[in-house]
């Protein structure tokens, strides 16, 4: 399991801070009122994504993959079935990394 953490200083919002663990085909989002959190898991619940909210209302997980065989992340498409779960959490972990880069995050790998 890999956690990204996304910092970005928003003058309208103040300091943001994104939590995002990656076991596997598995996202966890740490619960929290963020708006940047909330739009990342509308637009995967929009694409049919399953999403579950945690004991305690602390984490959200979410499966993106859920028992498709190809999953499309941008221009990539993915052959899950030839992938190991190492495998696809390496390339969440870059994928994420890279998006919340380019929307101008510090982000650190944990």
């Amino acid at each position: 399991m890999k956690t990204l953490k996304a910092t970005q200083f928003n003058p309208s919002a103040g300091k943001v801070q994104i939590f995002c663990r990656i076991d596997g085909k598995f996202i966890y989002f740490k619960f929290n009122s963020n708006q940047y959190a909330s739009q990342m898991i509308a637009q995967m619940k929009n694409k049919g994504a399953d999403i579950q909210l945690g004991k305690h209302n602390t984490w959200i997980r979410i499966d993106i993959i859920k028992d498709n065989d190809f999953v499309k992340f941008g221009d990539v498409e993915l052959n899950i079935k030839e992938m190991s779960n190492e495998q696809i959490e390496d390339f969440l972990v870059n994928f994420y990394k890279q998006k919340y880069e380019e929307s101008k995050f510090q982000v650190e790998v944990i």
